[in-house]
């Protein structure tokens, strides 16, 4: 006996306040960034702003580590998971 489970329609899916704030939020991070560079290109010299925009990914990415510190093994998280072997 095969068990099917219904297919929803995308047209019948309600989103909720959450799914729309999850939907926009990329974008206007990304779209924004278009907008900041023009601005910047303003004030600043392209090298300098490259610096600049470089510098902060570099700020951004270096909490990631700080921040999954503590889903490490042995902590109740990700146990089973092989890149936390080291």
């Amino acid at each position: 006996m095969t068990v099917t489970t219904p297919l929803v329609a995308p047209e019948d899916v309600v989103l909720r306040p959450a799914d729309w704030v999850a939907l926009a939020l990329p974008g206007l991070i990304w779209g924004s960034s278009f907008f900041l560079i023009a601005e910047g290109l303003d004030a600043f010299s392209p090298y300098l702003l490259t610096w600049m925009r470089i510098a902060f990914g570099l700020s951004v990415l270096l909490t990631v580590p700080a921040q999954t510190r503590r889903f490490r093994p042995g902590h109740g998280h990700a146990s089973s998971c092989s890149a936390w072997s080291g």
